[in-house]
């Protein structure tokens, strides 16, 4: 596999596992969330409904996010799938 494809695996993987071990803290507190994030949306639209991604992603190496003109104007147009 190329390096581009390991990236966006190990991207995924951090995002599943974040998700999973916040959906099972919530659980065990008696609260069941049904999030669900998909890929075709843009990062826009994924930011606004799940604000908690946007520090993963700047986590994860997608620093121009922290930018917020830069997910008002490119966010706008590109999808997770795309990154």
């Amino acid at each position: 596999m190329c390096f581009t494809t390991l990236r966006f695996l190990d991207i995924y993987y951090h995002l599943f596992i974040s998700w999973f071990i916040r959906a099972y803290n919530d659980y065990k507190m008696g609260e069941i969330l049904m999030n669900t994030i998909y890929l075709e949306d843009s990062v826009y639209t994924t930011l606004q409904n799940h604000p908690e991604v946007k520090e993963l992603l700047i986590e994860l190496g997608f620093t121009p996010l922290s930018q917020p003109q830069m997910v008002q104007t490119v966010g706008r147009i590109t999808s997770l799938k795309r990154i």
